[in-house]
């Protein structure tokens, strides 16, 4: 809906990301990359700038510092 309504790809993740977690009053806790921050992240196999649907392609997903399988998430 975000891609229909004419936002770029890169405001689409920026729009997921950090503008979320600064929505929620969060921005130091997580939204973005940095020293300090939760290390809750997905890690894509392609890039999410070039294509939405690149945006499925998660390679592992790192929760409170653990590192999961997509596929080992789905089997819980």
């Amino acid at each position: 809906l975000m891609k229909q309504s004419g936002m770029t790809l890169p405001e689409i993740l920026q729009s997921s990301t950090i503008n979320g977690a600064k929505a929620l009053g969060k921005e130091n806790l997580f939204g973005s990359i940095d020293k300090g921050k939760l290390a809750n992240m997905v890690l894509l196999d392609a890039n999410p700038l070039e294509s939405l649907d690149n945006w499925r392609q998660i390679n592992l997903v790192i929760n409170k510092g653990n590192a999961m399988k997509p596929s080992d998430i789905l089997r819980q």
